[in-house]
């Protein structure tokens, strides 16, 4: 039995490294500070002009970023708006009801987390570490309240509004623990007609 556990651990990062790559390809919105010269966006070849703006693969934006040639301007999600989500996931924890929040919340969450802990130890500044250690906070807050409310729909079915508000790394795992659910109990024959 340990042999299936660790096959469907394997599923589910590859699943998670499907949809981070998905998250790299998506385009974000940069202004361009310097020109480019020719550089390979993806989608062929392309010239950035200074004072243009542009939407590039986010891996690309980034790359660009770190070399002074662009500036991403759809970056982060804030502390204020984090709050705002916990604190409506958490006024909700009865209902089967999800903030509508981007598709790949976790992953712009863990970017921002990550910056915020290369600026930590960059300056060693305690309102760095106290604004670190609120964005781990507030985003174990939102992952395990809507967890909570994930799990609570894997006996029924729920409609399409209340899977569509999922982020992909929700979707991702709702589907396996719901499979994994039915062919339990169908094997068992808890369930009769139940198709994994």
């Amino acid at each position: 039995m340990p042999g299936e556990g660790t096959l469907q651990m394997l599923l589910v990062e590859k699943g998670l490294s499907v949809v981070r790559r998905e998250y790299e390809e998506r385009g974000v919105r940069v202004v361009v500070l310097r020109d480019t010269g020719l550089i390979y966006s993806g989608e062929g070849p392309l010239e950035l002009r200074r004072g243009t703006e542009y939407t590039l693969p986010r891996w690309v934006a980034l790359l660009l970023e770190r070399k002074g040639f662009v500036q991403v301007k759809d970056r982060e999600l804030g502390i204020q708006e984090l709050a705002r989500i916990a604190y409506n996931e958490e006024s909700s924890i009865g209902k089967p009801r999800f903030e509508k929040i981007d598709p790949f919340f976790y992953h712009l969450v863990i970017d921002m987390v990550r910056s915020v802990e290369e600026e930590a130890r960059r300056n060693a500044d305690i309102k760095t570490y106290q604004m670190l250690y609120k964005y781990q906070d507030l985003l174990t807050t939102i992952g395990r309240t809507r967890m909570k409310k994930m799990l609570s729909l894997l006996t029924i079915e729920p409609d399409e509004e209340i899977i569509g508000r999922f982020t992909e790394e929700e979707r991702l795992l709702y589907y396996t623990l719901r499979d994994a659910l039915r062919k339990w109990s169908s094997m068992l024959g808890i369930e009769k007609n139940l198709s994994a």
